[in-house]
């Protein structure tokens, strides 16, 4: 009897070490990705004769001069050489780009390339708050002696709001 006892009571003992039983649950409910925040606005003063804004769009606007192009868009932000290389056509390893000290980070560069009509000379600047790039880049004809147009003024006047 004792020894019945003392087997009973081993497989009640052991019963309790029985290894439970995992689930997995699934829910039902759309987990919402997180937002960015809105783009900013920017500040920007053209030339008199650029009044006109030719072509717009929701990430970017297009003016046309006297042998001149100036656009400013807005980029999602992440990886800059992406962004050098959309508004360029070359990688940032092949112009020079200068990043000065200040907030939001700001990058400048130029560069030659041809055109229909010759050679053009473009100028452009990128600033980075986290969420996007705010670009301003300007396509002028090298052969135009006539500009009277000072670039480092309206580059200077490039902000965010």
């Amino acid at each position: 009897m004792k020894r019945i006892l003392l087997v009973l009571l081993m497989s009640l003992l052991l019963a309790g070490c029985a290894e439970a039983e995992l689930g997995e649950t699934v829910a039902d409910v759309w987990q919402e990705a997180v937002t960015v925040a809105a783009p900013r606005e920017t500040r920007l003063e053209l030339p008199g004769e650029a009044v006109a804004c030719a072509m717009e769009s929701d990430t970017g606007r297009l003016y046309f001069g006297d042998g001149y192009e100036v656009m400013v868009q807005t980029l999602s932000s992440g990886d800059l050489d992406a962004t050098i290389r959309s508004l360029t056509g070359f990688d940032r390893e092949d112009i020079t780009v200068l990043q000065s000290q200040s907030d939001p980070k700001r990058w400048e560069f130029a560069w030659a390339s041809a055109g229909e009509g010759g050679e053009r000379l473009g100028r452009g600047v990128v600033l980075d708050d986290g969420n996007y790039h705010y670009c301003l880049t300007v396509l002028q004809d090298a052969d135009d002696d006539d500009c009277q147009i000072i670039w480092s003024q309206v580059f200077n006047s490039f902000e965010l709001c």
